[in-house]
């Protein structure tokens, strides 16, 4: 259980907010845009401060200029 909550939930507001964002884009909404900086904003964040992860944090960076 411990580890479904070891990054206070934004892991799933990161996977979630980029779902809907997917989902958005696919319907023609530009909202899809923003909820994607969103949750590469929250991914990056997770890759630096919370995970240590080099190649998270580039990776999400790389989208969000894209």
């Amino acid at each position: 259980m411990e580890s479904i909550i070891a990054y206070y939930g934004l892991d799933w507001l990161g996977m979630g907010l980029s779902l809907l964002a997917v989902y958005q884009l696919g319907n023609k909404n530009k909202f899809g845009f923003i909820n994607f900086i969103i949750a590469n904003l929250i991914w990056v964040f997770l890759g630096i401060f919370m995970m240590d992860s080099i190649g998270l944090t580039i990776g999400n960076i790389v989208f969000l200029i894209m």
